[in-house]
């Protein structure tokens, strides 16, 4: 299953809630961060993230994943700002 999934944030632990975030937070911004190196060196190019609805809306069943995928989906809108 999803990690930390039916718990609300009171009853999630601090490793369930890494877990989530550096597959789906930490996996976002080191694929970012060396593809805007290579895109320059190629003259340009796109990056598309992944996110979910539940990053902008929430639910009770899936804390950690709707707050990481709101991180994603803030990253993926400073980082068009920075590199677009």
């Amino acid at each position: 299953g999803i990690t930390g999934a039916g718990k609300t944030t009171d009853q999630l632990t601090e490793e369930e809630w890494d877990q989530v975030f550096a597959v789906d937070v930490k996996g976002v911004f080191f694929c970012t961060k060396h593809a805007v190196t290579l895109l320059r060196e190629n003259g340009g190019g796109s990056i598309v993230n992944f996110s979910s609805i539940l990053g902008l809306v929430g639910t009770d069943e899936l804390t950690p994943y709707a707050a990481a995928k709101g991180d994603v989906t803030n990253m993926t809108r400073q980082d068009a700002i920075s590199f677009g």
